[in-house]
């Protein structure tokens, strides 16, 4: 019975004898089968880890280039309608003459 390792000797079932080689194979193929669990599970982790803090990067930022679109265009709109509004009582003073007071 070979488990990934050199093996001299066989365990069989229902044998008194088990060769030490073979244990130690065993605990050896066991370990490390378990050490590779591990490190692919903690490997996988820290590589989800970094794509979401990519994508949260990737989504800050547009959350940030949208909210600067949103208020660029709302001050331009609200520049805009300053500008609107002061020509509007220029023309209205204007067409009424000096005499309008507001």
């Amino acid at each position: 019975m070979m488990l990934g390792g050199p093996v001299v000797g066989e365990a069989r079932l229902g044998s008194d004898h088990i060769n030490p080689i073979w244990v130690h194979s065993l605990r050896f193929d066991l370990g490390m089968g378990l050490f590779d669990r591990v490190g692919a599970v903690l490997w996988r982790g820290r590589e989800d880890r970094m794509m979401m803090a990519a994508e949260r990067q990737i989504w800050q930022r547009s959350a940030v280039g949208g909210l600067t679109v949103v208020a660029m265009v709302g001050l331009g709109q609200v520049w805009s309608a300053g500008w609107i509004s002061l020509i509007s009582l220029v023309e209205a003073w204007a067409w009424a003459g000096p005499g309008l007071v507001f």
